[in-house]
């Protein structure tokens, strides 16, 4: 009989923590929404690791920037002048605007920061997946535009914890 217990607790144990395992991820992406509902854009930040998501988001424009050059014609000169003086601009433009009150504002779908935050429920449809293991995607966009979603890419770091490591927006899809 204690057998039985004991073989059912340790089974429950491991049904819960998979369980725990799975929903992290989720989690993570309700206290990031609690935090901007809040007007925490510290609370936030533990959600997002800026290193990497800034690196990924200059890489994500320079690779645009290098695509309109190749599409503008390497003969001329003014796309590649045009080119070099974007690729000095990006990254402090990136390191200046990649910052949590400027993340909680894009995920609120306000343009400013003259516009209060609403209540996320009220103006955003997303969608929350596994692409695989170690990645989750979290897709947000407007109710009722037509315009392009932004996607964002959370990676696990370690058993329970995720973190905000890209944003795809507009011109690049995944």
């Amino acid at each position: 009989m204690i057998r039985v217990i004991v073989k059912t607790f340790f089974v429950l144990l491991a049904v819960v923590g998979l369980m725990v395992v799975y929903f992290a991820p989720f989690l993570v992406v309700d206290q990031m929404l609690t935090s901007i509902s809040k007007g925490d854009p510290v609370g936030m930040s533990e959600c997002i690791d800026y290193p990497r998501l800034r690196e990924n988001i200059k890489i994500r424009i320079n690779k645009e920037i290098g695509r309109n050059i190749v599409e503008s014609g390497e003969d001329n000169p003014f796309a590649q002048i045009g080119g070099l003086f974007a690729a000095a601009v990006i990254g402090p433009a990136v390191d200046y605007f990649v910052s949590p009150q400027n993340i909680a504002l894009m995920m609120s779908g306000k343009k400013s920061d003259s516009d209060k935050v609403s209540e996320y429920e009220n103006g955003i449809d997303n969608d929350m997946q596994y692409e695989s293991i170690n990645k989750f995607v979290v897709t947000v966009k407007k109710k009722g535009s037509s315009g392009q979603p932004v996607i964002l890419v959370m990676n696990r770091e370690g058993v329970f914890d995720w973190k905000l490591v890209d944003i795809v927006v507009g011109f690049d899809k995944k």
